[in-house]
């Protein structure tokens, strides 16, 4: 209650600096490291990207069981779909991995990570579940029928892993300048996201209560889990029927 309003003129929920950064520079290298790994399982199993174009009508075809890769070898048309799905599982195990650095990136404006640091146990818990999660959809059997997540080879994980990189020097050098360039330069005003907010400091919390806090959260996301898993059975059930 004692933060300030929001200003609705000036102070957008959406505006061209989130845009900017959320789909013309952040997302475009997620993007990039999504496409990398699909195109590199791709090309591993014989189909380089130049087969790739313009394939769609006789890959998408029941009916064409002697397809050739650049190799010469032929694919039926449930092995061509099994590597579909397989690329379609390594883009989002790549995007869990990107965003790794996007939620790490996203503490701070101005600040270093090493200056901020890695304490809101929340948030390195998010981490922990959702590459756990990921793991999870991609080796838990029946989920190839139900969402048609493949299992994976460990090498097919690492693609994603420079783009991450990436997005972190990428935004510390930004959040480098911008503490070294005065207010209000040409940086500061396209890349960080401007906000009215009045900040509060939070009073500190008491060790038996931060336990409580995150048993608690734990019990949220076990549930939510428990809730999709059910979810996921049910669909694969009914897709065998």
């Amino acid at each position: 209650m004692k933060r300030m309003p929001r200003d609705p003129l000036h102070d957008k929920l959406v505006n061209e600096r989130l845009i900017s950064m959320a789909y013309g520079q952040i997302g475009m290298i997620q993007a990039s490291g999504g496409f990398f790994v699909y195109f590199v399982i791709m090309a591993e199993n014989g189909f380089w990207p130049s087969r790739l174009l313009g394939i769609r009508r006789e890959w998408d075809s029941k009916a064409i069981n002697d397809l050739a890769d650049s190799y010469g070898q032929e694919w039926t048309y449930s092995q061509r779909k099994r590597l579909e799905y397989t690329c379609h599982t390594a883009f989002f195990a790549s995007i869990v991995i990107v965003q790794w650095t996007d939620l790490m990136i996203c503490k701070t404006r101005r600040n270093s990570i090493f200056q901020q640091g890695m304490w809101n146990h929340h948030l390195t818990f998010g981490l922990f579940f959702e590459t756990t999660l990921a793991i999870f959809l991609s080796y838990c059997p029946g989920l190839d029928k139900g969402l048609r997540m493949m299992p994976m080879r460990f090498t097919w994980w690492l693609p994603g892993l420079p783009f991450s990189f990436l997005i972190f020097v990428y935004d510390e050098v930004r959040k480098f300048l911008l503490r070294r360039l005065p207010p209000g330069s040409w940086l500061e005003k396209e890349t960080i996201i401007s906000c009215s907010y009045s900040i509060i400091p939070l009073p500190p919390v008491s060790l038996p209560l931060l336990y409580i806090r995150i048993y608690t959260y734990i019990l949220k996301y076990v549930y939510a889990f428990l809730s999709f898993l059910f979810t996921c059975v049910l669909h694969t059930s009914c897709s065998l029927n």
